[in-house]
């Protein structure tokens, strides 16, 4: 995460020392001009989903036990078959 904000504000920097937007920066990088705002967005996301998960991790609670996966039986075999599968 740390890399993506320090990419940010190179990319502001780069942007404010040769008077254009940090989204023309991105246009003219990888020619999507929404990039820097999608990249933002993603790592607010991001953000409050860590941020998430520490609370939960904080709190201590129990995540539950999903079941185990049960074996599919074979539609081309009978039931017998299936268990002998």
């Amino acid at each position: 995460m740390d890399r993506i904000q320090d990419l940010l504000r190179r990319v502001d920097k780069y942007a404010a020392d040769n008077g254009v937007t940090p989204a023309t920066v991105c246009r003219y990088a990888t020619g999507n001009f929404r990039l820097y705002e999608r990249i933002q967005s993603r790592l607010k996301k991001l953000e409050d989903d860590a941020e998430r998960i520490e609370q939960f991790l904080d709190n201590r609670e129990a995540v539950p036990a999903s079941p185990e996966p049960q074996p599919t039986p074979d539609p081309k075999c009978g039931p017998a078959q299936a268990e002998a599968v």
